[in-house]
């Protein structure tokens, strides 16, 4: 046992003499960040642009060309978009759409992402190439149906991308074809279907790259469950791959697109809706002017049921200087504050409950909310005025 000490002991004094001699490691910065990408979107209502303004020509969305029909957008003849929870044979098996039919869907909203994002520093930008796209990694066109489904697709020309079980020939509804040899004349059973629909997906054209659906609701519109609802709910770029296979048994063990529990071979997205829109305050208008708030909540409205909390006492406003002529009238670009040594007038010590920001550039200034009111601050001296008695908050979020 002393013999084992003693040697260990002479090692560790070796490996002392070596260390000044080994090569010495330091930490270093990455040069760039990570790709990691959050992406919050917000949805436009299909025949509008980003701001609520309708498109001209007729158009549904934003990329499709004035004069040209939707339907060489969504979907093509003989191959509308789908409800997916209807548009099946009696066995279960996906089958094409026809609006006749009543098993198809309209678009309801779009919007576009950009799934990788350059990150440094300043320059932090969307990747793209020269033409506006990159496959796999760039710019997607995103729409949602009337039946809640949500479809991806690189070129903004949609079609049912749902799997093909009759096209595939693991599956066992799939349907071989027989054709005659014309040399012989024997009669040959062919796959013919995996060779005219080699992606095994609803609508066989060459150029449907669409991805979807996906399904973000677990219950139908008549409170069914939705048996296409998966949770947590993937979406990752798989643009030319229609299905996955067993190494093993060579079986087809999962529709890609039909199965958003697996990831794909790189990156995935879970996503995720927040059916909360933002509605416009009274007297705000869009870009454009075409449009502007009355202010009224309507039936039906996400904010129905919120309680309302009382303003205090203290709690008033001074009009927006640019607001020309002043209108009296409290308006949701003006400003509040705490009033507290009640003198009604923006004085030392009085607290800002919005971000305020007075004076033209260059010699704009700007004071955060929550920060206190300071001797010879720019706004020291504003006029304030008291709340109408029936004016409430949802919430103090400027405390």
């Amino acid at each position: 046992m002393k013999r084992i000490i003693t040697t260990l002991i002479a090692a560790l004094m070796v490996l002392g003499l070596l260390l000044p001699y080994v090569p010495a490691v330091s930490a270093q910065q990455e040069t760039e960040n990570q790709h990691a990408t959050m992406i919050i979107n917000r949805f436009h209502a299909v025949g509008q642009n980003e701001y609520g303004d309708p498109l001209d020509g007729q158009r549904s969305f934003p990329w499709q060309n004035p004069g040209e029909p939707l339907s060489q957008y969504w979907g093509r003849s003989g191959y509308d978009m789908p409800n997916a929870n209807v548009a099946v044979s009696i066995n279960g098996v996906a089958r094409a759409a026809r609006q006749i039919s009543g098993n198809a869907v309209d678009p309801m909203l779009w919007t576009t992402v950009y799934l990788t994002i350059k990150a440094k520093d300043g320059e932090s930008r969307p990747i793209t190439n020269e033409v506006g796209d990159i496959r796999a990694i760039g710019r997607w066109y995103v729409v949602m149906d009337t039946a809640g489904q949500l479809w991806f697709d690189m070129d903004g020309h949609f079609h049912d991308s749902r799997y093909l079980a009759t096209a595939d020939p693991f599956s066992p509804f799939y349907n071989y074809e027989t054709t005659v040899d014309p040399n012989s004349g024997e009669i040959l059973t062919a796959q013919g279907s995996a060779i005219s629909n080699p992606k095994a997906k609803v609508d066989p054209s060459e150029s449907n790259n669409t991805q979807g659906p996906y399904h973000l609701t677990p219950t139908l519109s008549d409170g069914a469950p939705n048996p296409f609802y998966v949770e947590p709910c993937y979406f990752w770029v798989r643009p030319e791959l229609t299905k996955i296979v067993s190494s093993i048994s060579g079986k087809n063990i999962c529709d890609a697109y039909a199965n958003h529990t697996l990831k794909g071979e790189s990156r995935a997205w879970q996503l995720g809706i927040v059916s909360k829109p933002d509605y416009m305050a009274i007297g705000r208008s869009s870009p454009l002017g075409l449009y502007v708030s009355d202010g009224v909540v309507r039936t039906g409205e996400w904010d129905i049921g919120l309680t309302l909390l009382p303003l205090q006492i203290n709690e008033v406003w001074a009009e927006n200087p640019y607001n020309v002529p002043f209108n009296g009238q409290f308006d949701p670009d003006d400003d509040i504050y705490r009033d507290i040594d009640g003198n009604m007038v923006v004085s030392a010590g009085d607290v800002r409950m919005t971000n305020v920001t007075l004076n033209p550039p260059p010699n704009t200034v700007t004071y955060l909310q929550g920060t206190t009111v300071a001797a010879g601050d720019t706004d020291v001296g504003r006029v304030l005025n008291n709340f109408p008695a029936n004016f409430k908050m949802l919430q103090r979020v400027y405390l």
